[in-house]
């Protein structure tokens, strides 16, 4: 009986993790999905355009390796995609919830993994000295939380400050106001070396209130352990 009732535990320890092979540079590397985010396909022309509109917004110096949005939220935009009635009539899905992975460009000639545990440690030193312009513990205050959101600027961003230190990373995170949309996009990084070169994952969410905070700092570590 106890052989039974293990068995579909052993199935489902043992599923296969789906990882893609990404070029970067002269290099190609591997970004493994979780339960729920698909890898936008840059050899589809309507994907590749939105991973060119992300890259031309970054900083001139990070260069973009990956986008995962929502598979439902990605299947909506290539249904959209596909509908002449959806373009004339309507406005595409947005992206809102995301894992995304960006790279220091000066990373893109160098193999890093001698100087792994250096990298993570000067980026987490780094973090840690970074002060916070608000943090969780203050946001739990409603009454503060409110005045602090009406109160950043359009696209401004707050820091969050260093939210936790594991043995192998740390994570950070900040607010940002979307502008516009008038969303406040949640976003947790964290660095990792990953097949020899220096990256940074992010987790982006539109912030709902500070229980938001610990829960995707959870989702981008499940996120990394299965790099």
């Amino acid at each position: 009986m106890k052989r039974l009732f293990l068995l579909p535990l052993l199935i489902l320890l043992s599923k296969p993790i789906l990882a893609e092979e990404i070029k970067v540079g002269k290099r190609s590397i591997k970004i493994s999905s979780i339960d729920g985010f698909c890898l936008l396909d840059p050899s589809i022309e309507t994907e590749s355009e939105i991973l060119k509109r992300i890259q031309e917004n970054l900083s001139p110096n990070s260069h973009l390796v990956s986008v995962l949005p929502l598979c439902s939220t990605l299947k909506d935009y290539r249904a959209y995609i596909s509908s002449t009635f959806s373009k004339l009539f309507t406005s595409p899905p947005n992206i809102e919830v995301y894992f995304q992975t960006l790279t220091p460009k000066i990373s893109l000639d160098h193999k890093q993994q001698d100087k792994e545990r250096s990298i993570i440690d000067n980026v987490c030193s780094a973090m840690s000295k970074n002060p916070a312009m608000i943090t969780p513990q203050t946001l739990a205050n409603k009454e503060i939380e409110l005045t602090f959101l009406t109160n950043l600027k359009s696209n401004e961003t707050a820091t969050l400050g260093l939210l936790r230190k594991t043995k192998n990373t740390c994570y950070f995170g900040a607010l940002k106001n979307h502008g516009k949309s008038q969303r406040v996009d949640l976003i947790i990084g964290a660095p990792q070396i990953l097949d020899g070169l220096s990256v940074i994952h992010y987790f982006v969410s539109p912030y709902t209130g500070f229980e938001e905070i610990n829960k995707s700092v959870e989702k981008l570590q499940e996120f990394i352990t299965t790099q």
